[in-house]
């Protein structure tokens, strides 16, 4: 069983980043992406993932791979662009893909596993993606999925601080606040999904 917290927050003009996790009793589906803004709606485009991401979790697509197979081929049609990164935990193992530059990672204590160091950044989801599987099992600590708009403006010991607070809902809001700049502004949409595992020592 796993709780989690997601937050986006835009930069200016239309968010177009998306952030979201769906969670049963035995069951947890966590997603994040980051439209291309530029080439399309990017908004659009990032609610796409999302949407795949649900399916997967009402059994709709058999592995998260599938799921960004599937919105590769949504967003296409349309002519969208998007990073992507889903995962699905389940029974204590974690499998998880992603598309792009957003990320997964696994941390507890000062320890960090970046799940997603394989991905492939190009093609995005949309232009013929080759989502990059990963898994892990042996769950402990925290699960962070963000996008770039947190991880290009903060350091990873300011991100790790951050996550390992005692209240996830105050650790997930220190996070997003990481890439604020003096004047209040963001330089990018951010987006946070935190969730907290409750297995074994990774």
């Amino acid at each position: 069983m796993i709780t989690g917290v997601a937050i986006e927050i835009r930069s200016g003009g239309r968010n177009q980043d998306r952030a979201s996790y769906f969670s049963s009793h035995d069951l947890a589906v966590l997603v994040l992406a980051d439209g291309a803004g530029g080439v399309g709606d990017g908004a659009k485009a990032a609610d796409g993932i999302v949407a795949e991401a649900e399916a997967l979790f009402h059994g709709g697509h058999n592995s998260p791979v599938a799921s960004l197979e599937r919105a590769d081929v949504v967003l296409a049609r349309e002519g969208l662009l998007s990073t992507g990164v889903i995962v699905e935990v389940r029974d204590g193992r974690l499998l998880g893909a992603s598309v792009g530059d957003s990320v997964a990672w696994l941390i507890s204590g000062k320890q960090l596993k970046e799940l997603t160091s394989s991905q492939r950044r190009k093609p995005l989801v949309g232009d013929g993606a080759y989502p990059v599987a990963f898994a892990a099992s042996d769950l402990h600590g925290r699960l962070l999925l963000a996008s770039d708009g947190l991880v290009n403006y903060a350091s990873r010991d300011a991100i790790i601080s951050a996550a390992n607070g005692r209240d996830l809902q105050i650790s997930a809001k220190r996070l997003a606040e990481l890439s604020r700049l003096a004047s209040g502004d963001y330089p990018d949409d951010v987006s946070v999904v935190l969730a907290e595992l409750e297995f074994s020592d990774f």
